[in-house]
C-alpha cells in the first residue's frame, strides 16, 4: 500500500474542531444568520460553506435547490480564488469566463443565477474557515453599503463559532479535569507500570477517539507491546530493527502525525496498516530500554490542543510509574547487591536458595551449593593495609563467576556459589571446588598471602533443601577450615 503526498491544502482548521461543527448538518443558528443575509440585501439566495480536511461543505443555504453548491476542493477549475484572497464578487457570472465550465455556472443556468458576492470567514488568527456568500438571478453590483453588511453578516457567523467554541472549551475543560483527576489517582497508586498505562489507556479511549494504544518498550532485539487498549498492539510489532520508526522510540519530544502521508513519511513500516493520524509520546526510560506511548487513528482528524493536553498528561502519569518501578528496581538491586564487590549479597543467596526449593518442589531440578571462606585476610589487612584487603576481596570474587553459577559475599571474606540444573550433581560439585582453587591460585599469583576453604552440598543428595544443605556445606568447609589449621595453613 502506497501513501501519496496530497497536491491539495491538507490543514484542517483547528478552529472549527473546537466549535464542534465538523460536519453539514442544518442549525438553527447559522440557518438564521443565511435568512437574514437574504432579506437585507434583497436575494433570493444565502450560502454559508465551512472548510473541512476534504474541501468545503455547504453548512446553511437559504432558498431553493442549492444543495449542491458545496464543492471539493479537486472539483473547483483553475482560476476559482482561495478564500485566503479576500472577498470576491461577480457582478454576472454568465459573462466570466472563468466559470463557464464550472459547477457554480451550470447551477445558475439551472436556478437562473446571475450575481455572485461572498466574503470569508478569517479569524483573528487569519485563518480561513469558509464563506458566506448571496446569490441573485440578477446581473448587479453590490454598493459599498450592501457590501459592509455582508461583511457585518460574516462576523455574526464567526461570534456565532466562537461561542460555540467558548462553550465547548468549558466542557473540554472539565472532562480535562475530571480525567487529570483519574489519571492522578492511576498515579498514586501502587500499579505497576503496565497495570497503570493499560488503566489510563482505557480511560482515554472513553474520552477521545481512538482506535488503538499501546506502551511500547524497545529492547535491543524488537519493540514490545507491554500493554495494550484497542487489538492494534500487533501493528506497532512492526517497527522492527533497522527501520525508520525505530529510532523514533529515543525521541524526545511527543510527535502528533496527521494524514496518511504524514505517518508514512515518519513510519513507513506501518503504512499497510493504514493510519490516518498517529500520536507518539516517549517516556522516560530503565536502563535497559526505552519507552512511548502510541495512540492509533484510522481517520484522517486532527489532534486537537485538548486532545494533545490529554494524551500529554497520560504520558507523563506513565511516565511517573515507569520512574517508580524503576526507582524501586534500583533500591531492591542495591538492597541485593554487595557494594564492594558487585556480587549478590546475603539478602540475594537467601532468595536465590528459595526460589530454588520452590522450583524443586513443582518438578524442577537440584542444585549444589558451595560456602567459601577465605583463608588469610587478616595477615593482609594487617602487612598491606585495607584498602589492599578490599582489593583482594574484589579480585577474588571475579575469580568466582562463570557461567551457570551465581557468586555472592554473604559478609566479610565468605562467599557462597549455587549451580542450577547442575546436571551430575558429583561432577557440578567439583567444579565448583575447583573454580575455588583456581580463583585462590589466581590471587596467589598477584602476591597475596591466602588460601580457602570451601565446602559443598547437593539437593537432593544430601539435603532435602536448602536448610540441610547449608548444614552441610558449613560443617564440611569448617573440617577443611581445621585441617587446613592443623597443616600449618592459619588465617
Amino acid at each position: 500500500m502506497s501513501v501519496s503526498r496530497p497536491t491539495h491544502e491538507s490543514a484542517r482548521p483547528a478552529a472549527l474542531a473546537r466549535a464542534g461543527v465538523l460536519d453539514a448538518s442544518p442549525e438553527e443558528a447559522f440557518d438564521r444568520i443565511t435568512c437574514l443575509a437574504a432579506r437585507v440585501l434583497n436575494v433570493p439566495y444565502a450560502v454559508l460553506t465551512l472548510r473541512d480536511a476534504e474541501g468545503t461543505f455547504t453548512k446553511s443555504c437559504h432558498g431553493p435547490g442549492l444543495a449542491g453548491l458545496g464543492l471539493a476542493r479537486e472539483e473547483r477549475p483553475r482560476g476559482w480564488p482561495s478564500l485566503p484572497d479576500g472577498p470576491l464578487h461577480i457582478e454576472d457570472l454568465a459573462a466570466d469566463p472563468r466559470f463557464a465550465r464550472h459547477p457554480l455556472f451550470s447551477l445558475g443556468s439551472r436556478l437562473g443565477l446571475r450575481m455572485y458576492a461572498g466574503v470569508p470567514l478569517v479569524t483573528g488568527d487569519g485563518e480561513a474557515l469558509g464563506t458566506l456568500c448571496v446569490l441573485d438571478t440578477r446581473a448587479r453590483t453590490l454598493g459599498a453599503h450592501e457590501q459592509n453588511l455582508l461583511h457585518s453578516l460574516a462576523g455574526l457567523v464567526l461570534g456565532e463559532l466562537e461561542r460555540r467554541a467558548l462553550r465547548l472549551d468549558l466542557a473540554r475543560a472539565r472532562e480535562q479535569e475530571a480525567l487529570l483527576g483519574d489519571l492522578a489517582r492511576l498515579v498514586g497508586g501502587s500499579l505497576t507500570p503496565e497495570e497503570a498505562a493499560r488503566q489510563a489507556l482505557g480511560r482515554l479511549h472513553g474520552t477521545l477517539s481512538l482506535e488503538g494504544s499501546a506502551l511500547l518498550r524497545r529492547t535491543r532485539e524488537a519493540v514490545e507491546v507491554s500493554a495494550e487498549v484497542g487489538g492494534r498492539g500487533e501493528t506497532l510489532r512492526a517497527l522492527g530493527p533497522g527501520g525508520t520508526g525505530w529510532a523514533a522510540v529515543d525521541r524526545e519530544e511527543p510527535l502528533f502525525l496527521e494524514g496518511a502521508w504524514s505517518v508514512a513519511r515518519a513510519f513507513p513500516e506501518l503504512v499497510e496498516a493504514g493510519l490516518g493520524a498517529l500520536a507518539w509520546l516517549p517516556l522516560p526510560g530503565g536502563e535497559d530500554a526505552a519507552h512511548a506511548l502510541a495512540f492509533l487513528r484510522m481517520a484522517e482528524s486532527p489532534w486537537t490542543p485538548g486532545e494533545r493536553w490529554a494524551l500529554e498528561a497520560a504520558a507523563r502519569g506513565v511516565g511517573v510509574a515507569l520512574e517508580r518501578a524503576e526507582h524501586n528496581r534500583r533500591l531492591e538491586r542495591a538492597a541485593l547487591t554487595d557494594p564492594l564487590t558487585g556480587l549478590g549479597n546475603r539478602h540475594a543467596f537467601d532468595r536465590a536458595l528459595e526460589d530454588a526449593d520452590g522450583l524443586r518442589a513443582r518438578g524442577g531440578a537440584g542444585y549444589v551449593l558451595a560456602l567459601v571462606d577465605l583463608d588469610g585476610m587478616r595477615r593482609v589487612n594487617d602487612e598491606y593495609g585495607r584498602a589492599r584487603g578490599d582489593d583482594l576481596l574484589r579480585e577474588f570474587a571475579r575469580q568466582l563467576q562463570y557461567p551457570d553459577v551465581t557468586a555472592y559475599r554473604l559478609g566479610g571474606d565468605e562467599y557462597a556459589l549455587l549451580h542450577l540444573s547442575p546436571g551430575l550433581p558429583e561432577a557440578a560439585a567439583q567444579a565448583l571446588v575447583n573454580r575455588v582453587a583456581g580463583a585462590v591460585r589466581f590471587t596467589r599469583s598477584l602476591a597475596y598471602p591466602v588460601g580457602a576453604s570451601v565446602g559443598v552440598a547437593t539437593v537432593p543428595d544430601d539435603a532435602p533443601g536448602a536448610t540441610g544443605a547449608l548444614r552441610a556445606a558449613l560443617r564440611r568447609m569448617h573440617a577443611q577450615k581445621r585441617s587446613r589449621r592443623g597443616a600449618g595453613h592459619g588465617r
